[in-house]
């Protein structure tokens, strides 16, 4: 059975990995990071630099997504 029909939640997560920025509000430098889920409510995300961070703090996260394919709308 496949991940996704297993998947019991109203809203599915995207556990396919992308490389993010990841700035911190008050802080001028960026730590390189890699997505490990995304969901419509957070994303889980691996860094190196994880001990710059603490609980509650808040950043801003940038991701450039290539798409191989034209999209149709």
């Amino acid at each position: 059975m496949s991940r996704r029909l297993r998947e019991s939640r109203k809203y599915l997560r995207l556990d396919r990995s992308f490389k993010v920025s990841l700035h911190k509000v008050g802080v001028p430098a960026s730590f390189a990071g890699c997505t490990e889920n995304i969901s419509q409510g957070g994303a889980f995300i691996r860094t190196k630099d994880w001990g710059a961070f603490q609980k509650k703090d808040q950043a801003l996260v940038l991701s450039l997504i290539h798409i191989s394919e034209p999209t149709r709308l």
